[in-house]
């Protein structure tokens, strides 16, 4: 765990190595029965998160890290933020099946200001080096709000040393607060309690699946749901 971890912003360069991140974590991990052909958005990060005004985040670790293309399971929790998971495209998981994140507790869940510069992609992003062992994306819905997806870190990452999950949701934020996104939602399931408290202790609060507002994208696995007001 002595690789140097920096977040930056993600490009369709890293479709692969953010894939080799998630999809273990969730067929694996969650034991979630869900292919890349149905998250068709890792495929094209910059069309599905970037160019919409939204933003799409990994973490990034010097060194070799495993073999491209070796899934090898030991991944995050879910595209959420509590698994931080959830089924489909939560964030949670800190574990979950589309969207979600790894458990925060386990996955540096403390809280703490924006980690500062690391946010771009700067020289060795572009030539592509690191591996990648988390991640987080933001999706644009207009009526300055954004939804979180895809968090996950890959559970050797997990914990308060690192405080991956914390770093992530942190760079997420701030480009929320500069680019006047006042609203974030994220949807999960009940039975992600630890990636509830990290949402409670980050601010997030509870919200009815009825008070959603109409442009919510909602997943089908989603029964729990939070609001932030930046």
């Amino acid at each position: 765990m002595e690789e140097r971890v920096l977040i930056r912003a993600l490009d369709n360069s890293y479709c692969q190595r953010v894939i080799d991140l998630i999809l273990p974590i969730q067929q694996i991990e969650f034991g979630v029965p869900i292919t890349i052909e149905a998250q068709p958005d890792l495929l094209d990060i910059e069309g599905s998160y970037v160019r919409p005004g939204g933003g799409f985040w990994g973490a990034v670790a010097a060194g070799a890290g495993p073999a491209e293309g070796g899934g090898d399971g030991a991944g995050p929790a879910e595209g959420g933020v509590d698994g931080l998971g959830s089924a489909e495209g939560g964030v949670d998981g800190l574990g979950s099946a589309e969207g979600k994140m790894g458990d925060p507790e386990s996955a540096g869940g403390k809280t703490g200001g924006p980690s500062g510069p690391g946010d771009g992609l700067g020289e060795a992003g572009r030539a592509g080096g690191g591996f990648i062992v988390g991640s987080i994306a933001l999706m644009a819905v207009g009526h300055g709000a954004g939804v979180i997806r895809k968090m996950f870190v890959r559970k050797e990452f997990r914990g308060k040393e690192l405080s991956i999950a914390q770093r992530l949701l942190d760079t997420l934020v701030g480009h929320c607060r500069e680019h006047g996104i006042g609203d974030l939602y994220l949807g999960t399931v009940d039975r992600m309690k630890a990636a509830h408290r990290f949402y409670e202790r980050n601010g997030f609060r509870p919200i009815r699946m009825e008070d959603l507002p109409s442009y919510f994208p909602r997943m089908k696995t989603d029964n729990l749901f939070y609001h932030l007001h930046l």
